[in-house]
């Protein structure tokens, strides 16, 4: 090969090199200049506070920070800011990329990568990201956390009232996570399950958190049943501050070789720390559970089981239905005003052991005991305050509204429980009985 030739090879190498980069995110900044060694954990967090919540990422980001990176554990993030919010950190308004490092604050050159103004609503956002983190930072072990507003299988429209995560700025009522201010969008479950499907391109995630309001519901653990082990979510609603990175973070680091149930574990047991030591009971309304996605098909389909079994009997079984239904506290009631219940998740261990007290049917009972029992392998690890522990509070919430009026007029719903919705449908919804359950049951209850 001539000079001549060999220059016109390596200038065509790095145009190609560069082009690659671009595809997976925009100018890099710092990033790795050689293959990293393969660590025992990557933690990646798709960090969207382009809302009202940035004060807050940036406050979970340094307590990231407090940790920082090490050779066994990556604690990389994607973090959109609004720069609407909070004048912090000089107020940039993009998007950018960090291997957090200890004590280092999310300035914008700390980036390894800027990126522009992406939309974190955005399957495609959430593909990449996934991909990239991967391949840039290679571990034995990823857990993935997707960081921001949540509603388990639907969306919160906007309330107006501060301090908690289901606050959003849009008023697109459906099933979903991480909203964009900016480009207004929000990633539905659908769009979660097509982002995880294609970013991790047939490997698997060891755990998958939604550090957001209301995802641990049975119809989100089982939409991404086959993307993870593990998956990390509320019942209920979230304060604005989260999970408490400092105090899991600095477990993982010390001990790098946890499996993730372990990791999982220490979520979940860290949780509440935080907001004890700043005032008494501050924790009574906080939920964080762990759950086994291995056992999601067995549990859906007891479910399914239970609600065959109820709709075959439902003429002599409504009232009893009725009463177990009214026996189970909804989830994120009196928020944003005392006595408003915008939302009709009900825990469905609780809901459960109500019936069992109620009926006779020796159908529904062999049902509901076996449900009972795939329900105790699904919940790995569950956390529940005073108040909600003692409501019964156990892991896993599921749509129940009390009876007809009250889902026909949830403002939220837009046709998500019905089999033929083809706006984001849910697959839970789609695939199992629980909505034939609920339509039968609806055609009795007003």
């Amino acid at each position: 090969m001539t000079d001549t030739q060999w220059s016109h090879a390596m200038r065509t190498l790095a145009v190609v090199s560069t082009l690659l980069l671009l595809s997976y995110g925009g100018m890099a900044m710092g990033a790795p200049t050689q293959t990293p060694s393969t660590a025992d954990w990557t933690v990646l967090v798709f960090m969207n506070g382009d809302n009202n919540l940035e004060q807050y990422a940036l406050a979970d980001f340094y307590e990231m920070a407090e940790v920082g990176s090490t050779k066994s554990v990556n604690i990389v993030v994607q973090l959109d800011r609004n720069g609407g919010y909070t004048s912090d950190y000089n107020r940039w308004t993009d998007t950018r990329r960090f291997l957090v490092k200890k004590d280092r604050a999310p300035l914008a050159d700390a980036a390894v990568q800027a990126l522009g103004e992406v939309n974190m609503g955005d399957p495609q956002s959430l593909e990449n990201f996934i991909h990239w983190g991967m391949t840039t930072y290679p571990a034995n072990h990823y857990a993935l956390i997707i960081w921001d507003h949540g509603q388990g299988y639907r969306d919160a429209v906007s309330t107006g009232f501060q301090g908690d995560r289901f606050r959003s700025a849009h008023g697109m009522p459906f099933r979903s996570v991480s909203h964009d201010d900016t480009d207004r969008d929000q990633l539905y479950n659908i769009e979660v399950q097509q982002a995880l499907r294609a970013g991790l391109n047939g490997r698997k995630l060891d755990l998958l958190g939604f550090d957001a309001c209301l995802m641990g519901m049975v119809e989100t653990a089982y939409a991404v049943r086959e993307f993870s082990d593990i998956m990390v979510g509320s019942e209920d609603l979230e304060p604005g501050d989260g999970w408490a990175y400092h105090l899991w973070l600095k477990d993982l680091v010390r001990n790098p070789r946890r499996t993730a149930d372990k990791v999982a574990r220490a979520i979940v047991r860290s949780y509440p720390v935080p907001y004890r030591s700043h005032l008494a009971n501050s924790d009574a309304l906080l939920t964080l559970s762990a759950i086994r996605l291995s056992e999601l098909d067995s549990l859906a389909g007891a479910v399914s089981t239970l609600s065959n079994a109820m709709v075959k009997a439902l003429d002599t079984e409504v009232g009893a239905i009725k009463e177990a239904r009214q026996a189970s506290p909804v989830f994120a009631r009196d928020n944003p005003r005392p006595g408003d219940q915008r939302f009709h998740h009900v825990d469905l261990k609780k809901f459960a052991t109500e019936y069992q007290r109620r009926t006779a049917n020796p159908a529904i009972q062999q049902a509901l005991t076996a449900m009972l029992a795939h329900h105790q392998r699904a919940v790995l690890k569950t956390f529940a305050g005073a108040i909600r522990e003692n409501e019964g509070a156990s892991g896993l919430a599921i749509y129940f509204p009390a009876g007809r009026n009250a889902y026909v007029t949830d403002i939220f719903e837009e046709h998500g429980y019905e089999k033929d919705n083809q706006q984001y449908p849910v697959a839970f919804v789609r695939e199992q009985q629980w909505a034939d359950f609920l339509h039968a049951y609806f055609a009795r209850v007003p």
